[in-house]
């Protein structure tokens, strides 16, 4: 189940803030399957598997360097790319943010509009300023902007053939992208893109799965042994600040990342990978221990909402913002990594004494971005400012 850019804008109005936060969920790529998706996520975190994402006839098996190769996608289909693509056509937030961190910013020729207003995409890859937007409307690409773009390497979701279609017809390179709902498959998506991106991107997007594998081992061996009397409620929000409060349930990586990090979701019940809209009353009902909001507004938003009142996170003040960098930590970017730290840290302080959060964050922005924060920025993204 996915949604599109498209349908979260309109469900959501004229907030590009909101359009944002949603838009990732859609982004994920989350598909029926809910993790199932090909190449994504059969491994652990931090693994990658062959099948879709190889390659054959790479750079190196001669004197003379090909100048393209066979790529494997997710869907299983043999397509002809680039030996090193040079014009990637991006068109889910996530997707440029990967691009970013693995080193191919200055190849990224189309992307989203809600990357283009990120401060934090902007500053990381200041050469995106500008870049093409075509991929409003899923189904309805603008194909003509791609090709004048330059594009020679497009990504596209696995439910969007009448795209995919198109490109193919205008002679443009198209991968579909793995579908996931997990850790395991974040990590495996990010290979797939390394791999897809070649030059050094397959070597930065093994130091990230490593990573990511390294902070998932070190979080589960503290909170797999609290047991569940001791694991507090946890709701992920995503709602208007002015109206329909929308949750994320069990078909989520939201639902994955509450456990890693020593909680329970409140919205567990929910299936499927879509955001679900729910009453107050059911919210009631559940009396999460924590709330988590995608933006400072609808944090604010519910703790003002009198009919929130009686529940717990209201009462104690634990509605938090979740940070928020390239994109919203806790969606399906590459911040996951940092969100699995944040949440344990906020979830159980006295579990995770020597975890400096400001310290984790300043060395993976540096490491895997190639950006020096200052302590300001990094206070901004651990606290988004309204």
């Amino acid at each position: 189940m996915r949604l599109g850019l498209d349908s979260v804008q309109a469900r959501r109005g004229s907030r590009p803030g909101r359009a944002a936060a949603l838009a990732v969920t859609a982004l994920a790529l989350v598909a029926a399957g809910c993790g199932s998706g090909g190449s994504a996520g059969s491994g652990g975190a931090g693994t990658s598997t062959g099948g879709a994402g190889t390659s054959t006839g790479g750079a190196g098996t001669g004197a003379a360097k090909p100048a393209t190769r066979t790529f494997t996608d997710a869907s299983g289909k043999q397509v002809t790319i680039p030996a090193e693509a040079k014009h990637l056509g991006l068109p889910f937030p996530y997707n440029t943010s990967d691009a970013i961190l693995l080193g191919a910013c200055p190849r990224i020729a189309t992307t989203t509009t809600y990357s283009l207003q990120q401060s934090w995409v902007v500053k990381f890859c200041p050469s995106i300023a500008g870049k093409a937007t075509p991929y409003q409307t899923p189904g309805s690409w603008n194909i003509e902007q791609v090709v004048s773009s330059g594009v020679d390497l497009q990504f596209a979701p696995s439910g969007d053939a009448a795209d995919v279609g198109k490109l193919t017809s205008a002679g443009i390179p198209t991968l579909v992208l793995p579908d996931f709902a997990s850790l395991d498959g974040l990590s495996a998506a990010v290979g797939f893109e390394g791999r897809a991106l070649g030059g050094t991107a397959p070597q930065r997007a093994r130091a990230y799965q490593q990573y990511l594998a390294g902070k998932l081992a070190a979080i589960t061996a503290v909170t797999s042994k609290i047991p569940a009397a001791k694991r507090p409620s946890v709701l992920a929000v995503d709602s208007d600040a002015g109206g329909s409060i929308h949750v994320l349930g069990a078909g989520t990586i939201m639902n994955q990342w509450i456990g890693i990090a020593g909680g329970v979701n409140a919205a567990r019940s929910i299936a499927g990978a879509a955001p679900t809209e729910v009453s107050v009353e059911q919210i009631q009902k559940w009396n999460p221990d924590v709330i988590v909001a995608g933006l400072p507004a609808d944090a604010k938003a519910m703790m003002a909402d009198p009919r929130l009142k009686g529940v717990k996170a209201v009462i104690n003040h634990q509605v938090l913002t979740n940070p928020a960098g390239t994109i919203i930590w806790m969606y399906y970017g590459t911040e996951e990594a940092l969100n699995i730290q944040w949440a344990a840290k906020e979830l159980h302080p006295d579990l995770f004494p020597e975890l400096d959060l400001p310290a984790v964050t300043k060395a993976f922005y540096q490491q895997f971005f190639g950006y020096q924060l200052s302590g300001e920025q990094v206070s901004s993204i651990l606290h988004p400012p309204s």
